[in-house]
């Protein structure tokens, strides 16, 4: 899927699934905003799709590991390896040692390669700073895949003036769309605002910090939720106007 309405028109599929909806339709709205129209029976709800990310220090986490991952698979193939799953917990640290962590990482699993199974093993805990914890398990088919931890909670929740930035910035781009054309916005019946979370297949985001916002622009849309499609969790969140 290689064009942008593809794909928010399969993290909306997905989304209304996970919430139980399963008789739908999916449109291709005129123009932006909304992303995408859903009608569900007789009724037109535009959705507006949009990725979040915890941080801009998260993604420069992420970015590090998927380096310190893609060379720790290197080695291990040159080391006769094919058919393995690392799960790293990781750590927030400054000046994390890449080439040092990957060496970490594949001299555990080679040094404790009798030992695992197909069932998740955990290997060693605390072995360098920035990460706290190695599990393995092998797999029927060839390959080696290394990830992030799902089970951690390395990255907490999402916090609550990151969505809320978000969402002031889509009620503008909303309140602008229905002024420059009310005839296209008059026809649907609800607006909704998904958020999803973006970053790596397995970073951990436990949630968000909280679901009950205060922001300083009166709120268009009339629902607003945090889905994470990898753990299939859905948030909604109320946004209200800040007092000042």
């Amino acid at each position: 899927m290689s064009n942008k309405f593809e794909l928010e028109k399969s993290v909306t599929d997905a989304f209304l699934r996970s919430k139980g909806v399963t008789r739908y339709k999916l449109i291709r709205p005129e123009s932006d905003p909304p992303d995408i129209i859903v009608q569900i029976g007789d009724k037109l709800i535009g959705i507006e799709v949009t990725l979040i990310h915890n941080s801009q220090s998260q993604i420069r986490l992420e970015n590090s590991y998927i380096k310190v991952f893609s060379r720790v698979r290197e080695l291990l193939i040159k080391s006769g390896i094919d058919n393995l799953v690392i799960r790293v917990e990781s750590e927030k640290i400054k000046g994390l040692q890449m080439e040092k962590c990957a060496e970490v990482i594949v001299n555990t699993c080679l040094e404790n390669l009798n030992r695992i199974g197909y069932r998740r093993t955990e290997l060693i805990k605390n072995p360098i700073p920035g990460i706290k914890k190695i599990v393995a398990f092998r797999m029927d088919e060839a390959g080696i895949i290394i990830t992030f931890d799902s089970r951690s909670n390395t990255f907490g929740p999402l916090r609550s003036d990151r969505i809320e930035s978000v969402i002031e910035d889509k009620i503008r781009k909303l309140n602008k769309a229905k002024q420059e054309a009310p005839k296209q916005h008059s026809c649907l019946e609800e607006n909704w605002l998904l958020m999803t979370i973006a970053g790596t297949f397995y970073s951990n985001y436990a949630g968000v910090a909280d679901d009950r916002l205060s922001i300083s622009l009166e709120n268009c849309y009339d629902r607003i939720f945090v889905y994470h499609e990898k753990k299939n969790w859905i948030k909604e969140i109320s946004a209200g106007l800040k007092v000042v």
